[in-house]
């Protein structure tokens, strides 16, 4: 029941109500129509979260659920077993999945997983692919360089002499299995009392006699001979050349002789 108020004639009257607007109505739009839609259950907006804390996926129960548990350490996941599922370390960076990963292509600093199983693995200019057919290496298993000459030199001594212009130097970053080829042709030049062999080898970096090919005593016209050797070179620079001597002098003084050359080196890997 309303007051009243007593007028001076002593007649009493309703008591004043002030007038008093009805609240306006607001819409929390910032909250739900742009950023969270409850009807659809999908987030539309950004959200901030605090540097504390973590967020757990799910109640794990065994037997019947898993759960992952996501903090500023990392994700863990647990299969209904309880068991690690995958993690990812939030320090390190480092993952750790157990069933297998599945995409398109994956890209790992230089390696490359394409689709289908092709594996690519690139260093600046040099490639290597693997895939179900073998291994491709833009370094290995092709000529590096092949050195060819017609010097037609004369070696008199039982001591490895040069041969000009055979001499080549390279670097490689690593340990590396080559495979050399060598080609000669050449002859020994006999007379009456006058008789010996001759050969020519490689030179890899100061040591002799690698990939030798031998003319025997009898053979005084030009001939071809061919010679391969592998051998591991370690990381570095290395030198090699071809030379050439009188192999044995059986009498008198014989002379070797070559008419052209050829060697190559393949890098084989390791």
């Amino acid at each position: 029941m309303l007051g009243s108020e007593k007028t001076a004639s002593g007649i009493y009257t309703p008591a004043t109500i002030r007038e008093t607007p009805l609240p306006k109505k607001k819409i929390a739009t910032e909250l739900l129509s742009r950023a969270l839609n409850t009807r659809a259950r999908k987030i539309l907006g950004e959200f901030q979260f605090t540097p504390s804390g973590a967020i757990q996926i799910g109640e794990y129960q065994s037997g019947v659920n898993g759960d992952i548990r996501i903090s500023p350490n990392g994700i863990v996941g647990r299969d209904l077993t309880g068991s690690q599922s995958f993690a990812i370390d939030g320090e390190t960076g480092k993952a750790v999945f157990r069933g297998s990963l599945q995409t398109g292509a994956v890209v790992a600093g230089n390696v490359v997983v394409q689709e289908g199983g092709e594996i690519q693995v690139q260093d600046g200019d040099a490639l290597v692919v693997i895939d179900s057919y073998g291994l491709v290496s833009s370094n290995n298993f092709h000529s590096l360089e092949q050195i060819n000459g017609e010097p037609f030199q004369t070696f008199t001594t039982t001591s490895f002499v040069d041969v000009s212009g055979s001499s080549i130097t390279f670097d490689i970053p690593r340990a590396i299995r080559f495979l050399f080829l060598l080609t000669t042709v050449g002859w020994v030049i006999e007379s009456v009392g006058n008789t010996g062999d001759g050969r020519f080898a490689l030179n890899i970096n100061g040591v002799e006699d690698f990939c030798t090919t031998r003319f025997d005593t009898g053979n005084i016209n030009a001939d071809t001979r061919t010679a391969f050797y592998i051998v591991t070179l370690p990381a570095g620079s290395h030198t090699v050349k071809l030379q050439g001597k009188l192999g044995v002098i059986h009498s008198g003084s014989p002379t070797c002789n070559l008419r052209s050359y050829s060697w190559a080196f393949l890098q084989l890997g390791n």
